[in-house]
């Protein structure tokens, strides 16, 4: 920031309170500009966010609706399945967005994925149940959710990759962090809704039409998000057109970084989305909480969470975010059974304190690791890297997590099995950002003797 205010002073050599006055003014504009880059693509995650999670939440209504059985487990499964179907179509979004983003320009991306997630959502909230369409009802629900899923595999990674890259060096963990706490803030408006449908209506009324609600909002949230990504900045970087396309780049050059940042999010793809999204339904199926108390522990959870996200961010400029995603990988290793065990209790508060444990554990990891993937990456065809292995990771693990772990439960008989699968992950995680350091050492190393 002080040697582009340097740059800009006055040519003409003005005086030196002059000068002051200039560059207090240029840090001013440069400040102002900044803030308004971190609202656009927060607000626009909250926007895009709420669209996908509010599917999770009301996730067992869904399934009777539309996956009919006569076993419960059965029907839920079916409709985490079709949960899974969205994230299944994310690499092929982070593909077709990405090579968009690396040729076209972030905004152009950014703008368009909003589009591709409005129409679904509305549509899923009108969409007649089994008992009208037949299986022709959970095959366009399906289709649906894959057109989602492919909004948003377009969608995040850019915007993490459009924050950290406009922000001033020594705050771009704390710009990317905002990434990250406008996923979390989209996720805690769908369960907020949740909430409030549950606290309003009986649950006949929530099965019968209720859930519906927050599916047809989907179109007012996507239309307020297409009006804010459209006064975005424009690109300044035009790619050479003597390069590949940066798609061919990517995969020919960059699949090895694409595979470290999958390892990157893996911790974060099953954490984020066990105890933030399946969750509520573990509660309410598994330990016999009423529903509309899951979500408001839920709910809480998050508030605490997205305010905790920019403080880590913040941190992560100050020792660096690799630091910091180590750490947080190992705790949540150490005190993923623990913290499980907690929630296996019908009495709320003991609930609620164990999933604050939860977030104190991967607040740290989500402030982080927004820099931290993108410090990974080579400028080259980048946002096409980070949107593959990202998506890679989220879509295939991530977005089958509530269904593995529905399935982990009935098939082991043990309610505590899905902590099992969350420090796989993490383990994963921490193995992943721990040889990534060890091979910066030895590129210094190797570096500094050559030059010597």
């Amino acid at each position: 920031m002080n040697s582009r205010i340097k740059m800009e002073k006055d040519p003409m050599g003005s005086s030196g309170s002059e000068s002051e006055v200039n560059e207090e003014k240029l840090a001013t504009e440069f400040e102002a500009h900044h803030k308004r880059l971190i609202i656009a693509g927060t607000v626009g995650n909250v926007l895009e966010w709420y669209d996908f999670a509010v599917y999770g939440f009301f996730a067992h209504e869904i399934g009777h609706v539309f996956f009919p059985s006569t076993d419960p487990v059965t029907s839920l499964i079916a409709a985490f399945g079709a949960f899974a179907a969205g994230f299944l179509m994310r690499p092929f979004g982070a593909v077709v967005f990405g090579h968009i983003a690396d040729s076209k320009g972030r905004r152009a991306a950014m703008t368009l994925s909003v589009l591709c997630m409005a129409f679904p959502t509305f549509c899923i909230g009108i969409l007649p149940g089994y008992d009208t369409l037949g299986p022709a009802a959970a095959v366009i629900l399906v289709l649906m959710r894959m057109l989602q899923g492919m909004s948003v595999g377009g969608e995040f990674a850019t915007s993490l990759l459009y924050l950290v890259e406009h922000a001033p060096s020594g705050r771009k963990a704390f710009a990317g962090s905002w990434g990250a706490a406008g996923a979390t803030g989209g996720t805690l408006a769908g369960s907020a809704v949740g909430f409030i449908i549950n606290r309003l209506l009986s649950p006949e009324q929530v099965a019968l039409w209720g859930w519906r609600v927050p599916m047809l909002l989907g179109l007012a949230v996507g239309l307020a998000g297409l009006f804010i990504r459209k006064h975005l900045p424009e690109e300044t970087h035009k790619p050479d057109p003597a390069q590949a396309p940066p798609i061919v780049t990517a995969f020919r050059e960059h699949w090895r970084d694409m595979f470290r940042v999958a390892g990157v999010m893996l911790m974060g793809s099953v954490g984020f989305y066990l105890i933030f999204v399946f969750l509520t339904t573990y509660l309410s199926q598994t330990v016999k909480v009423p529903i509309s108390q899951a979500l408001e522990i839920n709910t809480f959870s998050m508030i605490v969470l997205m305010l905790l996200i920019p403080f880590y961010g913040h941190l992560a400029d100050k020792i660096g975010p690799a630091r910091i995603v180590v750490t947080s990988a190992f705790a949540c290793l150490i005190l993923a059974w623990p913290l499980f065990w907690l929630l296996h209790h019908q009495n709320p508060w003991i609930d609620l304190i164990g999933q604050l444990g939860f977030v104190m554990v991967i607040a740290p990891y989500q402030g982080a690791y927004p820099a931290l993937v993108v410090q990974m990456l080579p400028k080259n065809a980048r946002c096409t890297v980070l949107s593959v292995g990202f998506n890679l990771c989220v879509g295939l693990i991530g977005g089958t997590t509530p269904m593995v772990a529905s399935y982990l439960i009935k098939k082991t008989h043990d309610d505590l099995a899905p902590a099992w699968f969350l420090m796989v992950a993490s383990f994963i995680t921490w193995i992943t950002v721990y040889m990534w350091q060890l091979k910066l050492r030895k590129d210094r190393i190797s570096t500094m003797k050559t030059s010597s």
